[in-house]
């Protein structure tokens, strides 16, 4: 279920092209500090990609009546990323085609109000 894909980096800048020096860690990758244009970059990137499987569980799980924070603890995926996809799913959904017209349906009691809500006129057939 989790898939994650790395890309590692030289130590030359990729802004500029210049040599980088080693300057730290975050979350145990190698930081490197580019001293011409000033700007920090990681060794290794890494993104989470949602696949097919992920996009089954979120329509699932919101049928089932969970919320967007629940699926998104859940899956281990945060919640703009789940809010995202619902949106993405639901936009490939065809509109329903209503193929009933001009149909005539029986009413046994219906409630109207005249001018006020208190004064009740009631048909009954």
């Amino acid at each position: 279920m989790l898939s994650i894909v790395s890309q590692l980096l030289p130590a030359t800048c990729r802004y500029c092209s210049a040599t980088c020096i080693k300057k730290g860690f975050y979350k145990g990758v190698q930081k490197y500090f580019c001293s011409t244009c000033n700007k920090y970059q990681r060794s290794k990137y890494q993104y989470r990609i949602t696949s097919a499987q992920d996009d089954k569980n979120i329509t699932l799980l919101n049928n089932e009546g969970m919320g967007i924070s629940s699926i998104g603890r859940y899956l281990q995926i945060a919640k703009t990323t789940v809010r995202r996809r619902i949106l993405l799913i639901s936009q490939k959904l065809a509109a329903p085609v209503f193929s009933e017209t001009n149909q005539v349906y029986e009413v046994d009691e219906m409630q109207t109000f005249i001018g006020r809500n208190h004064s009740v006129v009631r048909s009954v057939q």
